[in-house]
């Protein structure tokens, strides 16, 4: 099973990561970037470029987008904190990040990310479109709350998302914090064994 493009599980699996000053931590680190990179950023760039000559008001892929968004904070934060399954953990999961995180903690208070992870998150996730009070734009304040309506520039926003996947590869790679590099091993081992059990499933 693939990991990421030409990368297979058994590929991390050969990997020595019982010491944090082991160069195979760095090639952990390249399989993590392709993956995420490959599943998640790349297709929101297919489709922000898709977009690029439309007008504003014009602009379709919205709710798109901002799912992939969702999914990257629900996965970054669990790679951060080391949850394996963040089954009933979400809401938790979503506050820390945004209230956290440099790039968004400027914009959101704890009731304010529990109000994103409800409005958007989960209306995205469990109705395919957000709450009447939220909007999604292009233009503007990545968040902007004005007479009790939310709207978030989903290209800034997506930028910012960008932006803490580059410092948290930044942070993996100096390897300073033995914390955060033992709740990576935890995350993406667990992300192999879902793979093959997936496997082992599917195609017994």
């Amino acid at each position: 099973m693939e990991i990421a493009k030409g990368i297979r599980n058994t590929d991390y699996q050969a990997l020595d990561l019982s010491n944090p000053l082991n160069e195979d931590w760095l090639k952990t680190f390249g399989y993590f970037e392709n993956r995420i990179k490959e599943r998640y950023l790349e297709p929101v760039e297919i489709l922000m470029d898709a977009e690029d000559k439309v007008s504003a008001s014009a602009k379709k892929f919205g709710f798109t987008i901002m799912s992939i968004d969702c999914l990257l904070i629900e996965v970054l934060q669990s790679f951060r904190d080391g949850i394996k399954d963040s089954s009933g953990e979400s809401g938790e999961i979503f506050r820390n990040f945004l209230t956290q995180r440099n790039s968004f903690s400027g914009y959101f208070n704890t009731v304010e990310a529990d109000y994103f992870y409800k409005k958007v998150r989960c209306n995205l996730l469990h109705q395919a479109q957000t709450s009447n009070d939220t909007k999604i734009w292009t233009v503007g304040e990545m968040i902007r709350r004005q007479n009790g309506i939310t709207t978030i520039n989903r290209v800034k926003f997506h930028q910012a998302i960008v932006d803490e996947f580059e410092i948290y590869l930044k942070e993996l790679k100096g390897k300073k914090y033995k914390v955060l590099l033992e709740n990576f091993r935890k995350k993406i081992g667990f992300y192999l064994l879902a793979l093959k059990t997936f496997v082992r499933i599917v195609f017994r």
